[in-house]
C-alpha cells in the first residue's frame, strides 16, 4: 500500500476509534440517567478520550506534508 494510502487509513481508523468512543460515552450517559453509578462520570472520561482521538487524527493528516 503507497504511504498516502497508509495515512489514509490511519485517519480513517482513528475517526471511527473516535466514533466509537462517542458512542459508548452515550450509553454510559443513558445508564447514569437510568439510576446507574457513576455512569456520567465514566461518559465524560470516554468523551475526553474521542476528543484527543480527534486531534491525533489531525496530527496524522500533517504528515501527508
Amino acid at each position: 500500500m503507497a504511504a498516502g494510502g497508509t495515512i489514509t487509513r490511519a485517519i480513517e481508523r482513528t475517526v471511527l476509534a473516535s466514533r466509537c468512543l462517542v458512542g459508548a460515552s452515550d450509553d454510559l450517559r443513558a445508564y447514569a440517567r437510568n439510576g446507574g453509578p457513576a455512569g456520567e462520570v465514566a461518559a465524560e472520561l470516554l468523551r475526553d478520550q474521542a476528543l484527543r482521538l480527534e486531534q491525533i487524527a489531525e496530527t496524522i493528516e500533517g504528515l501527508r506534508g
